[in-house]
């Protein structure tokens, strides 16, 4: 997703991302990353970092953000708090007016998803989040 949207704001479909910072566990990710932008000639600064999410958050990265997305583990077997452990993290490297976009789990025939989303919708508010469709 970082790419495509390095990648799409450089082709102006997008507003213009200044600098996009990945933290990801998986090195093939990142290096996945590193590929696609040599490939695509991609100008907009780029800082991938090897991170685990139960680590802290490295200061550098604390409050320095505007915008994350992620795409968490939806937390089948926890109610999601898996989920709600990324958005921790989320809350350590974001402003104060940030926005952002997660992946919650939802299929309207499978109960636990329906549980997780609730659970991760309360958190949200209960932490000042505004939830928009």
């Amino acid at each position: 997703m970082s790419s495509s949207l390095v990648l799409f704001s450089e082709a102006g479909i997008i507003p213009k991302i200044k600098s996009a910072t990945v933290l990801d566990f998986d090195e093939r990710i990142l290096n996945g990353i590193l590929r696609c932008r040599d490939k695509h000639g991609v100008k907009i600064e780029m800082n991938l970092e090897l991170y685990n999410v139960i680590e802290p958050i490295p200061k550098k990265y604390q409050g320095k953000f505007d915008f994350f997305y992620i795409n968490p583990p939806y937390g089948s077997k926890n109610e999601g708090l898996s989920s709600i452990v990324w958005l921790y993290r989320c809350m350590d490297l974001i402003k104060k007016d940030a926005e952002g976009i997660i992946v919650i789990p939802y299929d309207s025939n499978i109960e636990w998803t329906k549980d997780a989303m609730v659970k991760i919708q309360k958190f949200l508010i209960d932490n000042g989040f505004v939830l928009k469709k």
